[in-house]
């Protein structure tokens, strides 16, 4: 079997664009624009820039068999991403979508039908296809299955990367747990919050590092990122662009932290690319950006402004 980068869970939610004024309050009605739906999910996007970036990647799990899947595989595989483990399933009532809904000033809001959790155990084949991994991508989105793979992972010396969302960590049961197992985290502001509570950022993220993860990163939006290794705590600025939708930038920007993982770049070097990275992807509508490929993002980056100070 063929070794790859990155080896993830798919998770192909179709996502649905509407444009509105303004929020409607509780209880008012109001007209929305429909934009059209775009292949999504958080692994699905994250692979979709990965392999674009010239990565190997893998997915492996469950889909329904439907339009929306047909679709967002075509897209996938057209990029170089292999789905030769993906199992389509006939007939199943389990569809997750996701909804974006987009106001005038260009923020959105995501509401998520999530995946119904089954209680399942990977084939050999997909166990086989993490052992033979550098990195295992994972969202702790289905932790029905995921927590069997990153226990896979760390057996064969496997590196575990975590995108992490706040809805999913809300009610995770023994989080911190599952935190010793994973190599490098990633949050965003709002999700690091979720685990931190009232304790400060660098106390919590000292907390993670002493029971063994390798790296935790916190994207900030327009405040750029900081990243907390075992030794150090760094600040990296965010990059102005002209933002028309900012769904998928985290994906995209984890994406490009693991591209400059793999291939051995600084912390700032790193950082500063994923960055860039991100901030591209949000000059654009949808959660799968155009134009994503090293010299693309290396070519806008050179002409991007930084917006705040990093040490």
């Amino acid at each position: 079997m063929k070794k790859f980068d990155i080896v993830g869970i798919i998770d192909v939610l179709p996502d649905f664009y509407l444009k509105v004024d303004k929020f409607p309050e509780v209880g008012e009605k109001v007209i929305v624009k429909f934009l059209g739906w775009f292949g999504g999910g958080m692994v699905g996007n994250f692979s979709y820039v990965a392999s674009k970036l010239g990565l190997s990647v893998a997915l492996m799990g469950k889909l329904p068999q439907d339009k929306f899947s047909t679709e967002s595989i075509k897209e996938l595989r057209n990029c170089g991403v292999n789905l030769d483990s993906i199992r389509m399933q006939k007939n199943s009532l389990n569809r997750p979508f996701t909804i974006v809904v987009i106001d005038s000033s260009s923020e959105r809001t995501i509401f998520v039908v999530p995946n119904i959790t089954e209680s399942v155990t990977l084939t050999k084949r997909e166990r086989d296809l993490i052992s033979k991994s550098k990195i295992l991508y994972a969202t702790l989105s289905n932790l029905a299955i995921e927590r069997e793979a990153i226990l896979i992972a760390k057996r064969y010396g496997v590196k575990v990367c975590a995108n992490l969302e706040a809805m999913y960590l809300r009610n995770a049961p023994d989080i911190f747990k599952l935190f010793k197992n994973i190599d490098i985290l990633i949050f965003n502001k709002k999700s690091f919050k979720e685990i931190s509570k009232k304790g400060f950022e660098e106390t919590t993220a000292k907390k993670i590092l002493s029971e063994g993860s390798e790296l935790i990163v916190i994207t900030k939006g327009k405040e750029g990122c900081t990243v907390y290794s075992q030794k150090e705590k760094l600040n990296f600025p965010s990059y102005k662009v002209n933002v028309i939708d900012t769904t998928g930038a985290g994906d995209c920007f984890s994406a490009a932290f693991l591209f400059g993982y793999i291939n051995n770049w600084g912390f700032k070097k790193t950082s500063l690319f994923a960055s860039a990275a991100a901030a591209l992807s949000t000059t654009q509508l949808g959660p799968r950006p155009m134009f994503c490929s090293y010299q693309e993002i290396v070519k806008a980056q050179r002409n991007m402004k930084s917006v705040s100070n990093f040490n």
